[in-house]
């Protein structure tokens, strides 16, 4: 059975300045899918960045996506990577610089979202033995737009 999660407002900062989305996923809430919030159109994406507290332990791979659907990759798979993709596996801070949803790259085109922007989805993904551990804290940096 999948869950529905309520339609969250879409964030748009209305001042010039940057605004985040902060989420700590744990792997209680992981597996189906989070989601984490909804920007506007044309949201620039500005960064990516997380920390792991306790590892994913899967025994194979132990990834995390970020997408604008529930289980999607399109602004940062669930690969191993290190700058592309967030790594469940190793603790500390990592900071995504070459993601493909960075930018506009994502948010540049028909809104998608349950409330007219586009839904932000975060998901652990594993393989081999079941994890039993694993917290991460993950903020997308965000930028509205203000072209007039």
């Amino acid at each position: 059975m999948t869950t529905v999660p309520a339609t969250l407002p879409v964030r748009d900062n209305y001042r010039d300045s940057s605004f985040y989305i902060r989420k700590t996923l744990t792997l209680a809430d992981a597996a189906l899918g989070v989601k984490i919030g909804a920007v506007a159109q044309g949201t620039f994406i500005d960064s990516i960045k997380a920390y792991c507290t306790t590892v994913f332990n899967a025994g194979t791979t132990n990834g995390i996506s970020i997408g604008t659907t529930q289980g999607g990759t399109d602004i940062a798979a669930g690969g191993t990577v290190s700058g592309t993709n967030l790594l469940a596996a190793t603790l500390g801070i990592q900071n995504l610089t070459a993601a493909p949803g960075l930018g506009l790259a994502v948010t540049a085109g028909s809104p998608t979202g349950a409330s007219g922007g586009f839904d932000i989805w975060v998901k652990y993904l594993q393989t081999g033995t079941a994890a039993t551990t694993g917290s991460m804290t993950i903020v997308i940096g965000l930028i509205s737009n203000n072209d007039l």
